[in-house]
């Protein structure tokens, strides 16, 4: 371990590729990644290495914990160009191919088995680790949260084939694989979509624990959870600079589907009544979070409860005004919006979908509205 508390240095090529990625935040400067951890997990296949850094900038370790999983191969992954990290070479001369591994199919189904396997990455076997490889006694842990069967995936104690996988293009804040998946008879199963989170943070996730308890109060406007991934990592920001979260989160995946926000613009250049498709999103909006009120913990809006959530609200507010000083002229008029918030009576507390808005709702056939991606936006 070094003197920052750091572990190895990320190459420099590597770092690199980091930092053009969507999902990396801390930009604007040169990058250098160290190591705070790591896991690793078995290919299955001859010539791959699979292995899950968490890193930080070593030039301001207090920022973002990001997780980098890759895979080294012998020999270059067919059709995986636009995945390629960079070449090392190794101690034996040759050349090695290391990829983003969520695009190599090698990684997506050990990640996948792992966590239908309810399995463990624990001390002696690759689990969690900081700085040099010191081994932390909680391991690593896949497997469902909460309890949930993942009976709409695949029928008790049948383990699926992955047919195939994909990364899902788009995303800003983290990377999903596709699965498309077949049962030991051969036929299609319901495809899982899995979430592997780009930036850590200690604490459970909200994706996570919202949707599990939605699904254990038996919602039908969520997708079926199928399984999680929780790992241990130094951070100094955590308590004991040891910090506790998720990793990966499986889910059944809809394939084919439109958000709301599309159906909606379709209604319009058609000029048809949306009236009962949003009386039903409303509808499915209402239930979910009464789902939530009953399912998780609420709490009474007291004087210092209010007080804490406008305080929060303040600086978000000063630190958009610093970002865009134009701003400032509606500092008075978003002051006194606080001021008369602090004076009415609000509600009992309880937790929310944290960036709801049309494009988080799919419309899927026969089953109506669904919501997705209750994380919130991770990266603000």
């Amino acid at each position: 371990m070094t003197g920052n508390g750091l572990g190895s240095a990320v190459p420099e090529d590597v770092s690199s590729w980091a930092a053009r990625q969507r999902w990396f935040a801390d930009t604007g400067r040169p990058v250098a990644l160290a190591r705070v951890g790591g896991w690793s997990l078995p290919s299955g296949e001859p010539g791959v290495l699979i292995r899950t850094d968490c890193v930080v900038d070593a030039g301001d370790p207090r920022r973002t914990v990001y997780q980098l999983p890759v895979t080294e191969r012998e020999v270059a992954l067919p059709g995986g160009e636009a995945a390629l990290i960079t070449t090392l070479t190794g101690a034996d001369g040759r050349r090695k191919f290391v990829y983003d591994a969520p695009a190599d199919p090698a990684y997506a189904r050990a990640l996948l088995l792992l966590i239908l396997r309810r399995g463990t990455s624990g001390p002696g076997a690759d689990g969690c680790s900081v700085a040099e490889g010191e081994t932390l006694p909680n391991g690593l842990a896949g497997g469902v949260p909460g309890g949930v069967p993942g009976d709409g995936v695949a029928p008790e104690g049948v383990e699926p084939t992955v047919v195939s996988s994909h990364v899902l293009r788009g995303e800003q804040s983290n990377t999903s694989i596709i699965y498309e998946l077949a049962g030991p008879d051969g036929r299609a199963l319901t495809p899982v979509i899995c979430k592997v989170f780009r930036a850590l943070h200690h604490g459970d996730n909200p994706d996570v624990t919202v949707q599990s308890a939605l699904a254990r109060a038996g919602s039908h406007f969520v997708p079926l959870p199928v399984g999680c991934i929780v790992g241990d990592w130094a951070d100094p920001r955590a308590p004991g600079g040891t910090a506790r979260g998720h990793l990966a989160f499986a889910q059944e995946f809809l394939p084919g589907v439109e958000d709301a926000w599309r159906v909606v613009l379709g209604a319009a250049r058609r000029n048809e009544d949306f009236t009962a498709r949003a009386r039903s999103l409303g509808v499915a909006t209402a239930a979910v979070h009464a789902d939530l009120a009953d399912a998780m913990p609420t709490a009474e809006p007291t004087a210092e409860v209010v007080g804490t959530v406008l305080d929060g609200l303040r600086a978000r507010a000063r630190r958009a005004i610093a970002e865009v000083p134009a701003l400032d002229r509606y500092a008075p008029a978003i002051e006194a919006v606080f001021a008369a918030a602090a004076e009415v009576s609000w509600p009992r507390l309880q937790r929310i979908h944290g960036d709801l808005h049309l494009g988080q709702v799919l419309l899927v056939p026969g089953r109506g509205w669904v919501l997705v991606d209750f994380e919130g936006e991770p990266l603000t």
